[in-house]
C-alpha cells in the first residue's frame, strides 16, 4: 500500500534505480516520474511516443537508450497525458525489450479501464512469465476518490528476481504513515460493490 499512486511511483524508481543509473521514462509523460527519478540523482532517458501511432512507443527508440547502467522501464498505459491505450501486441513488443535486456518494467496502470469505447485495457503482466513487473493503482482515478490517498504495487514476479525488492518496497512502506487504515479496510467492498 501507499499514500496514493503517486507514493507508489516514489516507491517504485526508489525500489528500482540508485543514484547513477538510469530509468526510461514516455515523453510525453506525467512530469512526477521525472521529479522523483532526478531527486535520487536517477538519469531519466526519455523514449519517444508516436503520435502518428496512437501515441504507441517508438521501440526502436527506446531501445536506443538502453545501457549497462539501465535499471528499469516506466510504461504508463493508459497513457496519461496521451489518452492512448496500448494493443497487446505492442505491449509484448515492450515486454521484449525488457526481456531481451534483462530490465525490469514498472507499469503505471492508475488509468486501468478507463479507456475509450470499444477498447479494451490489457494488463502488462498478464502478458509475460518471465519479466518482472511492479504495477502501479491507485483508487484515484477509477472510482473518483483521489483524496483518499490509497495506492498500491503489485508485484509480478513469478521467478524470484524481486525477492530483495519485495524487502526494500517493505522498508520503503515503513518510513512515512501509509494511507488511512480504515479506508484501507473499505477496499474490498469498493472493488466488490462499485461498478
Amino acid at each position: 500500500m501507499a499514500s496514493g499512486c503517486s507514493g507508489a511511483v516514489e516507491m517504485a524508481i526508489s525500489v528500482l534505480c540508485n543514484e547513477g543509473q538510469n530509468i526510461l521514462l514516455p515523453r510525453p509523460g506525467f512530469c512526477l516520474y521525472n521529479t522523483v527519478a532526478g531527486s535520487r540523482n536517477i538519469e531519466t532517458r526519455l523514449y519517444n511516443l508516436l503520435s502518428e501511432s496512437n501515441w504507441e512507443v517508438d521501440i526502436e527508440h527506446m531501445e536506443s537508450l538502453i545501457d549497462n547502467k539501465t535499471a528499469a522501464v516506466l510504461i504508463n498505459n493508459p497513457s496519461n497525458p496521451c489518452g492512448s491505450n496500448f494493443t497487446k501486441s505492442h505491449l509484448r513488443a515492450i515486454l521484449g525489450v525488457c526481456e531481451k535486456y534483462k530490465i525490469p518494467l514498472i507499469s503505471d496502470e492508475i488509468y486501468a479501464d478507463m479507456v475509450f469505447s470499444g477498447q479494451v485495457f490489457t494488463p502488462t503482466a498478464t502478458l509475460t512469465s518471465t519479466v518482472p513487473i511492479l504495477t502501479l493503482g491507485g483508487l484515484a482515478k477509477q472510482w473518483l476518490i483521489p483524496g483518499w490517498r490509497i495506492g498500491w504495487i503489485l508485484i509480478n514476479d513469478r521467478h524470484g528476481a524481486f525477492a530483495q525488492v519485495r524487502q526494500g518496497l517493505f522498508a520503503l512502506s515503513t518510513l512515512i504513515n501509509g494511507p488511512c487504515a480504515p479506508i484501507q479496510a473499505a477496499i474490498p467492498k469498493i472493488f466488490n460493490n462499485v461498478p
